[in-house]
């Protein structure tokens, strides 16, 4: 009878999680990609903040003036390229969590670039895609 009792609760069990369960299209709508703000150190040694997440190739967003890294995820940019893509979504200098250095020379195109590599290496990306909109689209 002991094994009756065991197997009963064992289905009872098993039943109770498969009720419990969503569909796979719900979980997959509902998870979102890990991500934690990192710092990469620019050439100048200033430190710009960045994020990456997901699998595959890697790809480098650009957010526009006056936004942060944020601006991709807030419109689900990341969320539907990460299952596909090593995203990579970055705060320039100047904006979000990065350094904002006080010298107008800081913000040249040349140390622009330079973070944009300082960050590929840190995030280990020997190759990668640049996708930029507005002022991200220009650099």
């Amino acid at each position: 009878m002991r094994h009756g009792i065991l197997v009963s609760t064992v289905i009872l069990f098993a039943a109770t999680m498969l009720a419990q369960q969503k569909p796979a299209e719900q979980k997959a709508a509902e998870q979102k990609p890990v991500s934690t703000t990192k710092f990469a150190t620019s050439k100048d040694g200033s430190k710009i903040a960045y994020e990456m997440s997901g699998s595959g190739p890697a790809i480098m967003l650009l957010h526009g003036a006056g936004q942060t890294r944020q601006e991709w995820a807030r419109t689900d940019y990341v969320k539907r390229l990460a299952p596909n893509f090593t995203v990579i979504s970055l705060d320039f200098r100047g904006s979000g969590e990065s350094d904002k250095p006080l010298k107008t020379e800081a913000y040249a195109i040349d140390r622009m670039m330079e973070d944009l590599l300082a960050v590929a290496d840190a995030a280990g990306a020997q190759r990668f895609h640049l996708w930029g909109f507005a002022y991200g689209g220009v650099v």
